[in-house]
């Protein structure tokens, strides 16, 4: 397939896209309970679509020029990444020096906050909801672009071994970590699931995926049509087992294989999934006639405003989830249902909202002063 194919095939990038923040978003609504219990797989989701998506903008650019310019990318992805998270970061600070100033207690550790404008929450801890994985994606943004750099040096990016390398050594350190961390400290979400050091491994699985699509096309898709049947009947249903609830009785199975090796399988199923969309176009097909052109488009749609609904949605989580006080009103006791709608809406409100009023307005303003030297997938 073209490269320019992939281009008019941005909805089924979106697509996952919006199944992933749909997965996070109603699994921080404790609602729905089986996705409840495995929404977390969305965030795999995400960074495997990352790694796919910001490798294959580099890799494009190393194929028209020759070489990568560091700056130049990292100035884009501030201008994507920066704006909406610093205005994030200013109206949570602004609601708990209220609070504070309502109750008389504690503003917040000065420690935290630092982490939260520096990216290093998945560290030393966050002043807000689930922007540990922008820590790692902030990581990621650094660490690839040397990776490159190293392997264009030594003429190394042209073939497959020394980047397959690379992830594979990457990929067995980070799951040695996790076991080594579950085994000495516990195994607790916070502490094997944040670490950038312990998740990096899904992003460059990414990688991996959109060196082959760039560089060794024919060779990905004729392995991926050899083995479709097998692949796919490994990933669907391995991904739908992540949201059956069976720690009550398999203990071990949802505590320390789910925070080991089920990292591992969420990115291998999410890769899967990733190639299988962008490949097959009978995949593609099936997946709309499945669930109607109608629900397809809306979930693409969903999937262009993700960045936003992720960083914003948990402001209704705070607001609307966990409000006690509100859900003792009559009106909600007698109609339950309201505070649900009020919070995917309300979030999908946000959402947009500052996406079309921050974001684009910045991106548009990006392109005209630090213009892209490589096409991308999508907007990045």
């Amino acid at each position: 397939m073209a490269l320019s194919i992939l281009y008019m095939r941005n909805k089924e990038i979106d697509f996952l896209r919006g199944i992933a923040i749909l997965l996070i978003i109603i699994g921080h609504s404790a609602y729905i309970m089986p996705i409840n219990y495995g929404g977390w797989i969305g965030v795999d989701l995400f960074f495997v679509l990352s790694g796919f998506l910001i490798g294959g903008l580099l890799f494009d650019e190393y194929k028209k020029h020759g070489n990568i310019k560091i700056g130049l990318f990292l100035i884009r992805r501030g201008f994507k990444i920066y704006p909406s998270y610093y205005l994030l970061v200013a109206t949570v600070t602004l609601k708990l020096y209220l609070v504070s100033q309502k109750t008389g207690g504690e503003f917040f550790p000065v420690k935290k906050f630092l982490a939260t404008l520096f990216f290093l929450q998945n560290y030393l801890g966050t002043i807000w909801g689930p922007t540990w994985s922008l820590a790692v994606e902030e990581h990621f943004y650094l660490l690839l672009p040397l990776c490159l750099l190293w392997l264009i040096k030594f003429n190394k990016l042209k073939t497959p071994g020394p980047i397959s390398g690379l992830f594979i050594g990457l990929a067995l350190l980070c799951l040695a970590l996790r076991i080594c961390t579950i085994y000495f400290i516990g195994p607790w979400f916070e502490i094997v699931g944040f670490p950038t050091h312990l998740r990096i491994d899904s992003l460059f699985f990414g990688v991996l995926i959109a060196w082959f699509y760039h560089f060794r096309q024919t060779e990905l898709k004729a392995f991926y049509m050899r083995y479709r049947k097998g692949l796919l009947i490994f990933a669907i249903p391995t991904f739908l087992q992540f949201f059956i609830r069976t720690d009550k009785f398999l203990p071990f199975f949802r505590t320390y294989l789910d925070l080991s090796v089920g990292f591992t399988v969420a990115f291998i199923v999410s890769g899967i999934f990733i190639i299988a969309l962008v490949l097959d176009e009978k995949v593609s097909s099936t997946v709309k006639k499945i669930i109607r052109p109608p629900v397809f488009n809306f979930i693409a749609f969903t999937g262009y405003y993700s960045y936003n609904l992720y960083l914003w949605h948990f402001w209704l989580v705070d607001g609307i989830i966990v409000n006690d006080e509100l859900k003792n009103y009559p009106v909600f006791k007698a109609w339950p249902v309201i505070l649900p709608a009020a919070y995917f809406l309300l979030s999908y409100i946000l959402g947009i909202g500052i996406t079309q009023l921050v974001e684009l307005p910045l991106l548009k303003l990006r392109d005209r002063l630090f213009p892209r030297r490589s096409k991308a997938v999508l907007p990045l």
